[in-house]
Parts: structure tokens; C-alpha cells; sequence
């Protein structure tokens, strides 16, 4: 091995065993009790210290959030407060243990664990608890953190999956704390070998294979045996989140060929020279001794121009070579090959990416004579991983565009379902107390002119009135419009609409700012009835601009609709923006927009409230006319 240690073998210095946080945080801090209380406040995992005798001692920000108890009330109380049963009963006995016999089950580790807020809701979360000595004194420091999200976005990754689901290789997602979130139906055999199923934590080494992907942010390969199967798979860190995509490939047919390369020359080269991967033999200096057509076919090149030459004709620089030396060096001597993706070169100069796969070749002494590298270019791979990242980002948009649609269907259906029983009800109940109610008046009225000064007709008088208005107010809202709906220019409308309540917004001192769309396709409605809801809406809009304020209108155009917004200040906050299409209640004087919101909802369209910081916005939506040009701006 000495002459491959100079020639090859680069190796690194080990990294220091990482201390537990919170053991460093007690040390460096212990000095300072207010200094550690304020860094320990500012953390996002909650941090919770106890005795020896399970008495809460400390208490965080991040704990109070996540339990809902504030400091006070949990410090100096037994911690299985915290704890659901029937674990909160037996947690004393646990600790008791563990002092008696010192043997470790969930100290100096993590797992996760169930908490119990104080609502008294049992929530999922992960626990490192750390053993402490100040002086004499000897506690126990938790750090958690709440999996309910966690847990939540399992749901959502199983909704984004339905591409890799599809897929015949196997594709897996793995959280940054070491849990499986996602598994296709072909990575079966992978998650079967783990051990572990959706939602549990991997086994110790793919955590650390994990972690080292997302420290690192490079991709990552590993090969597992699964069965009677191995598989490549590549780790793969998610773009601004900290999740790892596995991309898998079963590579058992490249195993097997490989082993039967080391066995028989010939096989060797039989097998090389009909495999699709560029395959060459190289020396224990990366001099090229053979290659396969693949080989040259990929690097374009002649066989002549490749074996006898170094490697370092593929590579970018001569940094780059000596780069993948380095690194290759210590993987090989660990495990007897190295498998990494690289950008390498060819004749013409084109720079592409491949996955190389360097194999020592041994003889029966244990020394390394050469190497077998087997090439694959993953070009296609790499744009289809572009692909899949846009698409997932696209996909999460389209999720939640379809979620607000939705959302706003089901309010419109609610209320269109409240109004049709609201007007049913109130027509029948127009109908069967007309007659009743004409006869009381007129009886209350002969009363009333017999006994003028009687105050209990009076107030009959007055109260049938109120109701033979209340009436008539149900019949004006329940009476049927006929609408004649054709292509129009909604800005044009809105300009006509503006000419007939202009000379009352000049008087209150109210002015109008336009935003309206160019080149705005036409809407399917009926003009003259669309006009008169401008009008009301404008109207409404404005009734409370104190002088000098300014109503906005604004047109737009989305897939299938024409949009108008109308933005004016609000003076008191509306409590129920519903209630205000809602025709009949006590208190309304009239219905102009009620009825506005019939008369859009009967043309295809619907009227919407809403409240903006101090603002009132009312959203009036109508139908485009198909196929129709744009309109007039």
C-alpha cells in the first residue's frame, strides 16, 4: 500500500467529538444566571431543567409556547404534569431507576415522545434529555421540539407524490431530524430492510448519512442490500427546506458484473465492451490501460487518444483532478470503492456531469494494482431534477390557488343556501300574515280615532306599520328582474355609472381613482341592470368618505372572469361582512345591496365584502363572454 498511499490516498483529519448543547450551555453560562435565562428564552426548541427528584427547575419561552403554561405556574411542580397517562404515572418510578441503577434509556439520547399541553391535548414531539452536574448538584435538561407540523406535512408530501408513485424505481423523503416522511410503492423492499415504516425514525447510519447531506448540501450516494436486490441510492437535499429526496436505482445486474469482471478476463471484457456505461481499467496512477466503446463514444474520442493517457485529459483543470483523487483516496481504502458525481469534459470541450464509480481492484496479497471506473452520464437525470423541483414549487401554488377557490365556492354556496331559505320562508310568511295584519291596522286605526288618546293603540297603529313595511320590503327583494345578459365593455359601464352619481360625489366632496384594465375583455351581463349596481355599490361605498377621501375602482381579468374592485375608508368596522347581503334584518333602511348581490349572483357572477386595515372593499366578479374580442379601456 505505500506506493498507492503516495500516489493516490489523501486522508483527513477526524473531526472532535461533538459535546450536547444544552451540557454547553449549563457550563459556559453557569456563571451568569440572567445571561442564560435570556439565550435560553430566544431558542426555538423549547428547554425544560429538573432535580433529581423530577421538580421543574427552568422553564423557556419556546416550553411555555408549546405546553401553554407560562413559567410560574409549572416551576417547583413534579414535570410528569407534562406527560399524558399512563406515562405521568410512572415517571417517577423511571427516574428512580435510573438514579438506583444508572442504566440509560432515554437520557443521553432522542425519541419521540407524547406531551400533554394545558388544555389538556396529547401532542407528538422529540426528546433529548442530557444529565447535568453543577457542584453537587446533579439535573436533567430536555430539549424538545413540537412534531405537530411535522406530522401535519406528512399528509401534504403524500399529495405532491403522486409523480413518484408512478415511478418504477424506488423514491423515498427523509426529514433533517432523521425520520421516514415518504415512501413510493417500489421502495417496499428499501423500507422493509430499515425496518422502519412512514413516520418512524431510521436506523442510526442513514441518519448520519442525512445529516452529513444536509451539512455538506452536496449529493450524496449509498447502496443498500435489500433482499436479494442492491440498490444506488442517490440523497438529494430539497431546495429551501430540510427534507432529502432518495432517488433510487437497482443496480444489482452492475454488481453482478462487476464481480464477474474480477473473475474472468475475458468475461471482462465481453461484458464491458456491451455494457451502455463508459467503463475503463485504469492503473493505480489513473493512467487509462483499457476502455469499452461506451468509453469513447461518450467522451468522443478514439482509442488511441484515451488508453495510455491519464485521466486528467477528462477533467476540467488539474484542480479538479487532484480534487477527485483526494477524495476518492480515503473512500477506497474505507470501503474498496468511491462513487461520487463529477463534471468532467470531452474532446470538443463540452462539460457535462456524470456518476463515476471507482472500484479497486485486489489481488490475493491484499495490494491494489488498478482500478475499474464505470461512467454514466446523468445529464438527463440532472434536468429531470430541475424539472421535478419546478413542477413540486408550481404544484404547492396551484394547491393553494385551488384551496382559496374552493374556500370562496363553499362561503358563496353557504350563503346562496341561506338566502334561498331566508326567501322562502319570508314569502310565505309575507303571504300568510298579509291579510291578518291588513285587518289588525285597519281595526287599530278605527281604535285609534275613537280613542285618541289611548297610548296602547297607539303603539298598535305604529307596530302594524312597521310590519306592512317590513312587507313590502320582502316583496321589492323577492320580485324577479328580467335580465336581457349580452357582451358588454364593463369600464364603459362603470364610466356611465360614474356620470349618473357624479354630481353627489362632487357635492359630498368624494373623488374617484381609476385603475382600469386595458384592452379588458368583454363580460356576459345585462348592461342597463349592471349599471344600477355600480351605481349602488359606488353609492354604498362612499357613503361614509369623510370629504376629501377617495373611492378606487379597479378592473382585472382572471381565467374565466372580469373582476371590479371598489376600495373606499372605513369609518367603524363592519362585524359581519355576511350580514351585510343578508335583506331582511332589523335594522336595514334598504336593499341595494341585497339585491345587488341577486341581481350578479342571476347573472353568473357574485358580489363579495371584505374588510383591508381600514378599508372596505367590495369585489363584484362576472362572467367573460366567450370568444368575444377585448373591450374599450
Amino acid at each position: 500500500m505505500d506506493g498507492f498511499d503516495q500516489e493516490f490516498i489523501c486522508e483527513g483529519a477526524g473531526a472532535a467529538e461533538q459535546e450536547s448543547a444544552a451540557c454547553r450551555l449549563v457550563r459556559t453560562f453557569s456563571g451568569s444566571a440572567a445571561r442564560l435565562k435570556a439565550i435560553l428564552d430566544t431558542t426555538v426548541d423549547g428547554i425544560i431543567t429538573i432535580d433529581d427528584k423530577a421538580i421543574i427547575r427552568s422553564f423557556n419561552k419556546a416550553a411555555e409556547r408549546t405546553f401553554g403554561y407560562a413559567a410560574n405556574e409549572v416551576i417547583g411542580k413534579n414535570v410528569s404534569m407534562l406527560q399524558p397517562s399512563p406515562y405521568r404515572e410512572h415517571h417517577d418510578e423511571y427516574l428512580g431507576n435510573y438514579l438506583r441503577t444508572g442504566i440509560r434509556k432515554i437520557i443521553g439520547s432522542g425519541r419521540e415522545v407524547e406531551g400533554r399541553r394545558k388544555d389538556g391535548t396529547v401532542f407528538p414531539l422529540y426528546l433529548a434529555v442530557s444529565e447535568v452536574w453543577v457542584g453537587t448538584e446533579r439535573f436533567f435538561t430536555g430539549i424538545l421540539r413540537d412534531l405537530t407540523d411535522q406530522k401535519a406535512a406528512l399528509d401534504e408530501i403524500k399529495s405532491l407524490a403522486r409523480f413518484p408513485e408512478e415511478s418504477p424505481h424506488p423514491v423515498l423523503r427523509l426529514s433533517g431530524e432523521g425520520y421516514l416522511l415518504y415512501a413510493n410503492a417500489a421502495a417496499g423492499c428499501i423500507t422493509r430492510s430499515l425496518g422502519c415504516a412512514i413516520g418512524q425514525a431510521l436506523p442510526c447510519q442513514w441518519r448520519d448519512s442525512v445529516l452529513e447531506t444536509l451539512q455538506s448540501g452536496r449529493v450524496m450516494d449509498m447502496e443498500v442490500q435489500c433482499e436479494a436486490r442492491t440498490y444506488l441510492l442517490t440523497l438529494v437535499p430539497t431546495p429551501n427546506a430540510n427534507d432529502i429526496n432518495v432517488y433510487g436505482r437497482d443496480i444489482t445486474e452492475r454488481k453482478l458484473a462487476e464481480n464477474a469482471l474480477r473473475e474472468s478476463e475475458e468475461k471482462h471484457r465481453a461484458l464491458v465492451q456491451s455494457s451502455s456505461d463508459a467503463i475503463a481499467v485504469l492503473d493505480r496512477s489513473r493512467r487509462i490501460i483499457s476502455v469499452n466503446r461506451a468509453f469513447l463514444d461518450l467522451f468522443g474520442i478514439e482509442r488511441e487518444g484515451a488508453e495510455g493517457h491519464s485521466t486528467r485529459i477528462l477533467h476540467l483543470s488539474d484542480e479538479s483532478f487532484e480534487a477527485f483523487g483526494n477524495l476518492a483516496a480515503a473512500a477506497i481504502r474505507a470501503h474498496g470503492f468511491f462513487r461520487t458525481e463529477w463534471n468532467v469534459m470531452k474532446k470538443d470541450g463540452t462539460v457535462f456531469p456524470v456518476e463515476e464509480t471507482l472500484s479497486a481492484i485486489t489481488v490475493n496479497d491484499g495490494s491494489i494494482p488498478g482500478f475499474v471506473a464505470i461512467i454514466r452520464d446523468i445529464s438527463e437525470r440532472k434536468e429531470s431534477e430541475k424539472k421535478l423541483a419546478a413542477y413540486r414549487e408550481h404544484l404547492e401554488d396551484m394547491v393553494a390557488q385551488r384551496t382559496r377557490e374552493l374556500e370562496e365556492a363553499y362561503k358563496t354556496m353557504l350563503h346562496e343556501e341561506k338566502l334561498k331559505t331566508l326567501g322562502s320562508i319570508s314569502a310565505e310568511m309575507a303571504h300568510e300574515i298579509r291579510n291578518p295584519l291588513v285587518s289588525i291596522g285597519g281595526f287599530a286605526r278605527r281604535l285609534q280615532a275613537k280613542h285618541p288618546d289611548s297610548p296602547e293603540v297607539g303603539i298598535i297603529v305604529e307596530e302594524s306599520s312597521r310590519l306592512e313595511q317590513i312587507l313590502k320590503r320582502i316583496e321589492n327583494y323577492l320580485k324577479p328582474v328580467e335580465l336581457h345578459s349580452r357582451e358588454c365593455s364593463v369600464n364603459e359601464i362603470i364610466y356611465e355609472a360614474l356620470g349618473l352619481i357624479s354630481t353627489e360625489l362632487d357635492r359630498a366632496g368624494v373623488e374617484v381613482n381609476l385603475k382600469l384594465a386595458l384592452e379588458l375583455p368583454y363580460a356576459y351581463a345585462d348592461p342597463a341592470v349592471l349599471i344600477q349596481v355600480m351605481v349602488n355599490v359606488v353609492h354604498n361605498a362612499g357613503r361614509d368618505v369623510r370629504p376629501g377621501g377617495r373611492i378606487t375602482i379597479e378592473t382585472f381579468e382572471t381565467d374565466q372572469n372580469v373582476n371590479i374592485s371598489v376600495r373606499a375608508p372605513l369609518k367603524h368596522p363592519i362585524r359581519d361582512p355576511e350580514h351585510v347581503f343578508i335583506p331582511f334584518g332589523e335594522s336595514r333602511k334598504e336593499l341595494s345591496v341585497p339585491v345587488c348581490f341577486r341581481l350578479l349572483r342571476d347573472m353568473g357572477g357574485r358580489l363579495s365584502l371584505s374588510q383591508e386595515n381600514d378599508s372596505v372593499i367590495f369585489a363584484a366578479s362576472l362572467l367573460k363572454a366567450v370568444g368575444s374580442p377585448a373591450g374599450d379601456a
